[in-house]
């Protein structure tokens, strides 16, 4: 059941970040599956879901409080002898964060819009890294004769040291946290990084003469 989080919650989603040391960041044994979609109609579409995403470290450190984005990127390349040609892509993101009072991970667009809410991984992983039909060109823009395939590329992210920039002048606007260790965050600063969950999976080649035939 998806439920919009409490406005009075939001500002203590951070919270656990100021009572417990960030997690190490552990590559989970994840994958993404991404093959043609069934129904072929104007657009090239593929369906694509990813396995084991958020497990390991990236669940680990959703739970601990820390912020993360989740990033999706289709990509059309047309297949050549020397080196393949990218024909067109495009991508989107998420920010998922743990509210640890209601226990639900709270998911909202690039634009900060709430898009869901679940309190199961499971789920979680099901919003932010699946799709089925999932458009990726018209089929005009396929070349009779060439071949080509589609890549879908899912990285999960932890909070970047700007943003943790961002945690601690937050944090000095606000009274009663204005004691907190400058320790604290300063190990803050040294465990979270550029440490992420990179996983790409692509399509068996396909040509134009093949899609129309389906």
């Amino acid at each position: 059941m998806l439920l919009r989080p409490a406005r009075s919650t939001i500002p203590l989603l951070l919270l656990p970040l100021l009572l417990a040391v960030a997690p190490t960041w552990a590559m989970a044994q994840a994958r993404v599956v991404v093959q043609l979609a069934s129904d072929i109609g104007e657009w090239v579409a593929v369906d694509y879901h990813a396995e084991k995403l958020l497990e390991g470290g990236a669940g680990e450190a959703l739970k601990a409080g820390l912020p993360t984005r989740v990033s999706v990127r289709v990509e059309l390349w047309q297949n050549r002898r020397l080196w393949d040609r990218l024909v067109d892509s495009y991508r989107f993101g998420y920010r998922v964060v743990f509210d640890v009072l209601e226990e639900q991970y709270h998911v909202y667009d690039e634009l900060g819009e709430w898009v869901a809410s679940t309190a199961r991984l499971g789920e979680l992983e099901h919003i932010v890294a699946r799709d089925e039909d999932a458009e990726v060109v018209p089929m005009d823009q396929l070349k009779p004769g060439k071949r080509y395939f589609v890549v879908t590329e899912i990285e999960v992210q932890p909070m970047s040291a700007l943003e943790v920039k961002d945690l601690e002048e937050w944090i000095r606007g606000h009274g009663r946290f204005s004691g907190v260790s400058r320790n604290l965050l300063g190990l803050l600063k040294h465990q979270v990084g550029p440490k992420e969950t990179r996983v790409t999976g692509r399509t068996a080649k396909f040509s134009l003469e093949e899609l129309l035939q389906r």
